[in-house]
């Protein structure tokens, strides 16, 4: 009895060997789709691999379905010298949207005349729901060699794993491309936006910048005037709520103009400017105010913080020689000025304090008075409209 059961063990054992195989093939297929990491093509590899160690197949093609067409990812060939033509066969096979087993391919008219030297094949169409993802073919080409049903089983299950892989690095890739495409947009758009701010700065500071000489223009000087007018009405300490003004008067400006070209007249319009520049440095805004008129504010400054630093304008336009010298560096000979034509500077002083009523006109008003009383007491000079004018009622100014 125990030599009778012999050959019915020995079976049993081969196919629990077989059994144990299959289930160590799958675990591996499991091991490899947890390393995956987006990487299909490394998968497609890996899974090949392990299909070829782990069944009697000779033959193996990997195809995805890409843009409407197959592209074969991964070909294994054992022992075929007639290879036949994969996609015809693969199109075949796909007719069929579940994987099927032919045993013996001779046998089937239809799959006889493409299959070239396979004697049995697996076809497992790798889908979802949706899509077809891809194709598994497996093949043997020894007459002897046969894929089993219960090869068909686990390949099958092997497959399905397979196509949610599959389909799950194609979504992630997806998801991460339209991930960068927003990133990239994005980034387009602070770019455009950057760029957008960085012209509208540049407008801004057009809008309220002299293009000759680079000082704030008659607009910007307005605004910033009336600008600290309203932040004077906040400070607790009303005793130093103030501003002054200086406005300047180029004196005989109009002769060098005239004798010696606009050209020049710009040259010393925008020295006079870096005169002035370096001279208020950062104590206050300097601005040009139209054609050679300028006006110095200077916060928090009353008429005893202001007069040296008129004074000091004065003697910086005379140390500079009326800019005579590089007049004639650019007129190429020697420029005759008559002493009662040089070039110089008259300056008007008034001081702006909250609670007396002003308005920023009145304020520009009594600057443009003294200013005035400079030039026609001799020019070169400076005057206040409180020390000066604040007396004087004729308004004749």
């Amino acid at each position: 009895h125990k030599i009778i059961d012999r050959p019915k063990a020995e079976a049993n054992i081969i196919k629990l060997h077989k059994r144990m195989n299959e289930i160590n093939f799958l675990n591996a297929l499991q091991n490899v789709l947890s390393k995956v990491d987006g990487d299909k093509k490394g998968l497609i590899t890996s899974a090949t691999n392990l299909i070829r160690n782990s069944f009697l197949t000779e033959c193996i093609y990997f195809y995805l379905f890409d843009n409407n067409r197959w592209e074969n990812v991964e070909l294994y060939n054992y022992n075929c010298k007639q290879l036949p033509d994969p996609v015809a066969l693969i199109n075949v096979l796909a007719k069929e949207s579940t994987g099927k087993i032919i045993q013996n391919v001779s046998e089937d008219p239809v799959l006889r005349d493409i299959a070239g030297q396979f004697t049995s094949l697996i076809s497992l169409p790798l889908s979802n729901d949706e899509r077809v993802i891809g194709h598994l073919l497996c093949a043997t080409v020894k007459k002897d060699t046969v894929l089993t049903y219960n090869d068909f089983q686990v390949l099958n299950i092997a497959a399905k794993q397979l196509a949610a892989a599959i389909e799950k690095i194609d979504r992630d890739q997806a998801l991460r491309r339209m991930n960068e495409e927003i990133l990239e947009r994005e980034q387009q758009i602070m770019l455009k936006n950057q760029l957008l701010n960085e012209a509208n700065q540049k407008l801004l500071v057009a809008a309220n910048t002299d293009s000759l000489t680079g000082l704030a223009n008659r607009q910007a000087i307005l605004t910033i005037l009336d600008q600290e007018k309203n932040r004077l009405q906040f400070l607790p300490d009303s005793e130093h709520a103030y501003f002054s003004l200086l406005f300047i008067d180029l004196d005989n400006f109009k002769y060098l103009n005239d004798n010696f070209g606009h050209y020049i007249g710009d040259l010393v319009l925008r020295r006079f400017a870096d005169l002035l520049r370096s001279t208020v440095k950062n104590l206050g805004v300097t601005a040009r105010f139209g054609g050679d008129e300028f006006i110095v504010f200077l916060p928090n400054h009353n008429l005893d913080h202001v007069k040296p630093l008129a004074v000091k304008i004065l003697h910086g336009l005379a140390e500079a020689e009326q800019f005579l010298p590089e007049i004639e560096n650019v007129l190429g000979y020697p420029a005759t000025v008559p002493e009662h034509r040089r070039l110089s500077c008259s300056i008007g002083i008034s001081q702006y304090t909250h609670g007396t009523g002003l308005q920023i006109e009145d304020i520009l008003r009594q600057s443009d008075l003294a200013l005035n009383h400079a030039k026609r007491t001799g020019k070169n000079r400076i005057a206040t409209w409180e020390e000066d004018l604040c007396q004087d009622q004729t308004g004749d100014y």
